[in-house]
């Protein structure tokens, strides 16, 4: 069944954008006026406005000073963070592909959409830009999804609830709709106490507001770190992607754990069909839509994601990547059934949680003063006059008190 966007009611099921929440509902439960819409898609790993020179220490930067241009460009795609430069992502650098991914996609489909949905996974501390995502969605038409994840070097308890307001309340005028990316380190099976924190710190939040969803970047850690790290908050899996898992048997352990699995496509054109290899970035097209194909066959196949991950200016159109046509081309190696699965049914049942208005505040109470000698109250904006310590609303008040020798 499809899935539509269109405006949230409360207490509804929704995903929440930068602009505000969309509600998603099936076609064949939804009432009959919301028959026939025309379904979303989702990407739900990309780097739209972001800032990643944060990698590099002030002393390490003049090294990779170097702009990305027509003469430094096949170096740079080979090795994207010899340039600072590349790791700067502005609206420009991606806007060629924003502009083509709606129709290309709605080609592939064959069907048209009504909308993309591409879910921002850039940290605060990575360049996050609530105000430039929010006026390129609504530029380009996108529904938007921007990411909060845990803040490092404070106390849990604050951490978690700077999650929690950027889900429930937001900041700079947009509310965050996801959790992540939480980049997974360990050593061996045994997963770093850091990536323990962070998932500690999203799950809990996760359940407060509703089953936020969570993505998780596998990094070089095995299925069984991955669980270890989530021994305590194994309800989690259910509302949590782990995108690019080492191996196929990781991918199908996870999913058999009650995770849901992501892939990013490769960044450069490889059409060697090959075999999937445990370097995501090695992957070629024909080999991971091979891969996912397979997934999808079998009995976890609504919970299999897809996404570009692109991050890097060479990573997109204008510099020669494949940018958000990545995920296309894999999807088109699947057919029509495989991509909407990936891209429509999954990826929006994935990105939908329970997400509920905060409470409007109580109106405050109107600040008042009492006129010592008639009881009367009035605001605070009106003029008293004062004697004694008494205060009173008008002169006669204040007469007839002091003809009762300031008596009551």
């Amino acid at each position: 069944s499809f899935w539509f966007c269109l405006p949230a009611m409360a207490n509804t099921q929704v995903i929440m954008t930068t602009t505000g929440p969309i509600a998603a509902g099936p076609t064949d439960t939804g009432p009959a006026s919301l028959q026939g819409r025309a379904p979303c898609a989702a990407l739900c790993y990309e780097h739209l406005i972001a800032d990643f020179s944060s990698w590099y220490s002030p002393v390490h930067r003049t090294a990779v000073a170097r702009t990305v241009e027509l003469g430094t460009l096949a170096d740079i795609r080979e090795k994207p963070t010899s340039s600072l430069n590349n790791l700067v992502m502005r609206e420009d650098d991606v806007s060629d592909d924003v502009k083509a991914s709606v129709e290309a996609l709605s080609l592939l489909i064959g069907s048209p959409l009504s909308s993309l949905v591409l879910v921002d996974l850039t940290k605060l501390d990575e360049g996050r830009s609530l105000a430039e995502l929010t006026r390129m969605g609504g530029f380009y038409g996108l529904a938007v999804v921007a990411a909060t994840a845990p803040e490092k070097g404070v106390p849990d308890s604050q951490a978690e609830g700077q999650l929690m307001h950027d889900l429930h309340y937001g900041a700079d005028g947009a509310r965050a709709g996801i959790i992540g990316a939480i980049r997974m380190v360990g050593d061996g099976d045994a997963p770093h106490e850091d990536s323990v924190r962070e998932i500690a710190i999203s799950s809990r939040a996760q359940t407060a507001v509703g089953g936020a969803p969570m993505v998780i970047h596998a990094g070089r850690c095995s299925s069984d770190c991955i669980q270890k790290a989530f021994q305590g908050h194994e309800s989690a899996a259910s509302r949590t992607a782990i995108f690019d898992p080492l191996t196929r048997d990781d991918a199908v352990k996870l999913l058999e754990a009650g995770f849901w699995v992501g892939f990013t496509t490769p960044q450069s054109c490889v059409v060697d069909p090959g075999k999937w290899t445990s370097a995501p970035s090695q992957t070629s097209i024909p080999g991971l839509a091979a891969l996912l194909g397979d997934l999808l066959s079998g009995s976890h196949g609504d919970r299999l994601l897809l996404s570009t991950g692109a991050h890097f200016k060479s990573h997109h159109r204008r510099y020669g990547g494949l940018g958000l046509r990545g995920a296309g081309f894999v999807a088109r190696d699947l057919g029509v059934d495989g991509a909407k699965k990936l891209l429509i049914d999954n990826a929006i049942r994935f990105l939908t949680f329970s997400w509920v208005p905060p409470a409007v505040p109580e109106p405050a109470a109107e600040r008042t003063w009492k006129c010592d000698w008639c009881d009367n109250r009035f605001p605070v904006s009106q003029e008293s006059f004062k004697k004694l310590g008494y205060e009173y609303c008008t002169m006669p008040c204040l007469s007839s008190h002091r003809k009762a020798e300031f008596k009551k």
